[in-house]
């Protein structure tokens, strides 16, 4: 299965332009701004990996763009490490510097959920059945 095929077509359930895998994302990191999407098993895997998104590249000096990545990923691994109050607080921090983020509301939902329904089973990925 080739798995930047998968990713490519996981932008429109994203909402995102340009996604990554673990391995990309380990070799631009230092110089791109990426934030962290979601934890998926794609169509074709057993696995989880982690998905990013490509925010923007080494030229861009937009400081509320950082701050925003930053606030968005904070609340990203608090999640992932079922920290869901922290993990909410984060994304309103985030969606406060950009409130039409489609990922940022994705995540404050399934945050609001957990806090609703604390006992409810939790996955913490998504299965795209999609190619």
């Amino acid at each position: 299965v080739n798995l930047s095929s998968r990713l490519e077509g996981l932008n429109k359930s994203y909402e995102t332009k340009i996604i990554i895998g673990e391995n990309t994302q380990k070799s631009l990191k230092d110089n791109f701004l990426i934030r962290p999407l979601d934890s998926v098993v794609v169509k074709g895997k057993t696995q989880s990996e982690i998905v990013y998104e490509l925010i923007a590249g080494p030229d861009d000096n937009n400081q509320k763009l950082v701050d925003f990545t930053g606030f968005y990923t904070e609340g990203f691994n608090c999640y992932f490490n079922d920290d869901i109050k922290e993990a909410f607080t984060a994304f309103s921090a985030a969606s406060k510097l950009k409130s039409d983020d489609y990922n940022t509301l994705r995540m404050l939902s399934m945050c609001d959920k957990r806090i609703k329904h604390p006992s409810a089973k939790w996955v913490p990925h998504r299965i795209m059945e999609a190619k």
